[in-house]
């Protein structure tokens, strides 16, 4: 997992293989004492992009070049 930061946008890009389930992903961080509290500092400076589904904070992105 990799995140990058430039103004007041963050990026994060997940490699993953055939077997990642971003569902049991999520899952598991419910219920990660470590990853809420990092989600509730990070809720400080994070703004929600327009158009982001209510109760949801990550979006996917669609990917508009790769070399």
């Amino acid at each position: 997992m990799k995140i990058f930061h430039i103004a007041n946008r963050l990026s994060m890009v997940m490699e993953v293989d055939e077997h990642f389930s971003l569902n049991t992903k999520g899952e598991s961080d419910k219920n990660n004492v470590l990853v809420q509290k990092w989600e509730s500092l990070m809720e400080q400076s994070q703004q929600l992009l327009p158009g982001t589904p209510e109760g949801e904070k990550w979006v996917k992105m669609n990917r508009i070049f790769k070399l």
